[in-house]
């Protein structure tokens, strides 16, 4: 003979099983998208680039130039990625032989 009070229990069982699955799908895709995101960030913001996005660099100069910008600086804007050099005071880029830029004024 059928039961119903089984029946009804297999079912919510059923239920609650794929409902999980949906949870688990949604997590798993949560997490891909923060992967996507966090990947993307450390890619555009350091590893895949020659600019240092973290840490103390405020003044830029040209492996091939002789002066040091801000990084606001018009002229700092016209080095070439793979070209710059970054310094972390006016003093370090000074100690290396370059000269403060006459248009932004880098000098502490």
């Amino acid at each position: 003979m059928f039961d119903v009070r089984r029946a009804d229990a297999v079912h919510r069982c059923l239920r609650a099983i794929l409902d999980w699955s949906a949870v688990k799908k949604r997590v798993l895709v949560a997490i891909v998208v923060v992967c996507v995101l966090l990947l993307g960030g450390l890619l555009w913001f350091g590893l895949g680039s020659p600019m240092p996005a973290f840490g103390p660099w405020r003044y830029m100069g040209s492996k091939y130039g002789d002066s040091y910008h801000t990084r606001s600086c018009l002229w700092a804007d016209q080095i070439q990625p793979e070209n710059r050099i970054y310094f972390s005071s006016s003093d370090a880029a000074e100690r290396e032989g370059y000269v403060a830029c006459r248009v932004c004024d880098p000098g502490e």
